[in-house]
């Protein structure tokens, strides 16, 4: 499958009637990790070519962080997924529409412990810190939907879900702008 993409955008890529296919974009918002019921911010860029009517291929790079601060405890996680896969757009011509899956290489780096000892308001000593990396294969499903659409740029809302397994790895809603080539 990514061969036959890989043929289908070098064949076409280079004239004026195939950068038409193209379409990139950048956005931000937030993200929740269900394990230990995180909160944070997340960053997304991706780019997208449509080799028929209503299907492409995307390939896209999300970065998350999320944190949750007691008096006692601090959790932090920082994660990148890059992912590839499919977009299939359900209108032909809007293209800011649409739903994407792509399998993903899902990268996270999580540090817990105690705060024992407050030093200041924005530091604090801890007896006990776990650090963890983990990497895992999974699915990324999401929903782009626009809000703002004029000539080759929108602006667009976008909702999706990392998995590794049977249950969410994270969720995040975010806000993109894009160029439609």
């Amino acid at each position: 499958m990514v061969c036959a993409i890989v043929m289908m955008i070098s064949l076409n890529a280079y004239t004026q009637e195939g950068l038409k296919h193209f379409t990139a974009g950048i956005g931000g918002g937030l993200i929740r990790y269900p394990e230990g019921n995180l909160y944070g911010f997340t960053q997304s860029y991706y780019a997208d070519y449509l080799f028929a009517n209503h299907f492409g291929a995307r390939v896209s790079l999300d970065f998350g962080t999320g944190q949750k601060n007691d008096n006692q405890f601090f959790d932090l996680i920082k994660s990148v997924a890059a992912g590839i896969g499919l977009v299939y757009v359900p209108v032909k011509g809007l293209r800011s529409f649409n739903v994407s899956t792509s399998l993903i290489v899902h990268n996270n780096t999580r540090i817990m412990g105690t705060k024992d000892e407050v030093v200041s308001q924005n530091f604090a000593l801890s007896k006990f810190t776990s650090y963890a990396k983990s990497a895992a294969y999974g699915l990324m499903v999401g929903i782009q939907y626009p809000i703002i659409e004029r000539d080759h740029f929108f602006f667009a809302a976008k909702i999706d879900s990392w998995f590794s397994g049977l249950t969410p790895d994270a969720m995040s809603a975010k806000l993109l702008i894009g160029y439609t080539f």
